[in-house]
């Protein structure tokens, strides 16, 4: 459930975005609702935060809506471009069925990549599915300098990296939890939702991309973590160039 608000909202936000007007005295929030809402429409999203916005912005609901297909679905990163369109990114178990208006990239598989974009007024402009067979999902996104959308998270076998990459092959790993193996993926969308390209950033072991940051130079910073890795392909001079433990951070300038 997507639903940009001006109000206090009831339900259990997981991923916002804020949008300002041009004059400045009108914000708009978007909130992701029900996370991993299944045919059941239970959920297993834990406690909203406490606040997320300052008490002086007035709220008021003004666009609610479900967006998803009839099997589990979960929403995990909302932003706005300048324009007040909203892209939501995240993860189905139901890709067949998930509401695409263009070709899945990729062969799809149990749990693949959702991205979508709408119009200020709520209206679906694109949506996409992709994915390998394996685990693929999307935590973090945001929009560079040109409009276009970088999408990162956790990326299975066979996931759909372009040729000429930074690095295209699979690296391995170990099952973590609830997560299959998996390396973490960086991809770019362009603003009509076409696949412009996209690389795995892993190691032999289980990793996922949780950050990504655009700086002033056009360059784009990620982070995110690795399980008991060892062969991180970092570059001279770093502060840390090995792993030092069962699980480590990691950030990178792509």
């Amino acid at each position: 459930m997507v639903a940009r608000a001006q109000e206090r909202l009831t339900g259990v936000p997981i991923a916002a975005a804020l949008h300002g007007n041009p004059g400045g005295n009108r914000a708009v929030l978007a909130i992701v609702l029900a996370f991993a809402c299944g045919r059941d429409g239970a959920s297993n999203a834990q406690a909203p935060p406490a606040a997320l916005l300052p008490a002086s912005v007035p709220l008021e609901l003004s666009l609610a809506s479900y967006w998803g297909s009839p099997g589990g679905s979960a929403l995990r990163s909302a932003v706005f471009d300048a324009a007040g369109n909203l892209y939501i990114a995240g993860g189905t178990e139901d890709p067949a069925e998930w509401p695409q208006t263009a070709p899945a990239a990729g062969p799809l598989g149990w749990f693949d990549v959702i991205v979508a974009k709408f119009d200020p007024s709520g209206r679906n402009l694109w949506s996409v599915v992709i994915g390998g067979p394996g685990e693929d999902y999307a935590y973090v996104s945001a929009l560079d300098r040109d409009g276009n959308l970088l999408v990162g998270g956790r990326g299975g076998p066979e996931f759909p990296v372009t040729s000429g990459a930074f690095d295209t092959s699979f690296n391995g790993g170990v099952p973590v939890g609830p997560h299959g193996a998996t390396d973490g993926f960086l991809l770019s969308l362009s603003p009509e939702g076409k696949l412009r390209w996209a690389t795995y950033i892993g190691t032999s072991s289980d990793d996922v991309i949780r950050g990504i940051e655009l700086l002033a130079s056009g360059s784009v910073a990620v982070s995110g973590s690795a399980h008991e890795a060892r062969d991180l392909p970092t570059t001279a001079g770093v502060l840390k160039p090995r792993a030092g433990g069962a699980q480590d951070a990691w950030v990178a300038l792509v």
